[in-house]
């Protein structure tokens, strides 16, 4: 199931591809108000296949293998808004290659600050044994979620 999943992906890249640049051509005459842009993200219009476009690495795609890739179970990013469910809602990334909204591990871009990358994680994954990082030795020690767990 989650090759599969790579390979759509992968075949969608070119229709991605397409979408984006006729997105950033047409982008200046669409008629959307400028309130209406602010009020609600504007997400990737191919979802990950937009995002694949660029970031085709070994450090990013494996990914795609892992339980965050499941479309089928509601609960994860792949079954939401992708790659941008983590990251945020990005479009002057995708569109003019700025900062993604959040960024775990830096490398071109650099990454964001801690709280910021661990706000994001901690927005599915505060339950469990994650019940209690606020105050924990951890978040006291200023470590990133991403310091120790890799979701690429």
């Amino acid at each position: 199931m989650r090759t599969s999943l790579r390979y759509a992906l992968r075949a969608l890249l070119p229709l991605a591809c397409v979408g984006m640049l006729a997105g950033i051509f047409l982008s200046g005459s669409a008629a959307q108000t400028p309130d209406a842009i602010d009020s609600e993200p504007q997400y990737a219009p191919q979802g990950a296949a937009t995002c694949l476009t660029c970031h085709t690495n070994p450090a990013v795609t494996p990914v795609l293998d892992s339980i965050h890739a499941l479309q089928s179970n509601p609960g994860t990013p792949f079954a939401q808004h992708q790659c941008e469910s983590c990251h945020g809602a990005s479009p002057t990334h995708y569109r003019s290659m700025q900062s993604p909204g959040v960024v775990f591990k830096g490398g071109l871009i650099p990454a964001s600050d801690i709280a910021t990358q661990n706000a994001q994680c901690l927005s599915c994954h505060e339950s469990g044994q994650r019940l209690h990082w606020a105050s924990s030795e951890h978040e006291f020690a200023g470590l990133a979620c991403a310091s120790c767990h890799q979701i690429h």
